[in-house]
């Protein structure tokens, strides 16, 4: 899980620097979610030199290697989360999906260590 948010957050930087350039260049804005689903081609009908659109491919291209990585981490986690009973139960919490899930599940361990629901409200909350 940690090695996901790690590309996450990489990825989130590749989009942040593609809706950069654009704000500096064409003062306009995209979204993440619209950046996400660009294609080459988008970019090629964008008026910009040729260079900023060779930097904004670049971004694009290492944003979708980071997703097909972050997805095949998910998958394998996934798969052998679903065998344990600590992460089928946070998941009936509302408002816990299966990231947070997973996340609470592979950091915490063994609730049965914490000797109160507090002692694991402390340590969750770092302190």
């Amino acid at each position: 899980m940690r090695k996901r948010g790690q590309l996450v957050r990489q990825r989130s930087t590749q989009i942040l620097s593609i809706g950069n350039l654009l704000a500096r260049n064409l003062g306009s804005h995209a979204s993440g979610n619209e950046i996400k689903r660009w294609q080459p081609e988008h970019i090629d009908a964008m008026p910009l030199l040729d260079e900023q659109r060779l930097a904004l491919k670049a971004n694009l291209a290492v944003m979708r290697c980071l997703d097909v990585q972050v997805q095949a981490l998910e998958r394998s986690i996934l798969a052998k989360a679903k065998l344990r009973e600590d992460y089928l139960a946070l998941k009936t919490v509302s408002g816990i999906g299966e990231v947070l899930a997973l996340t609470i599940a592979l950091e915490t361990g063994d609730v049965s260590r914490f000797d109160s629901a507090g002692n694991f409200a402390s340590y969750a909350h770092g302190g």
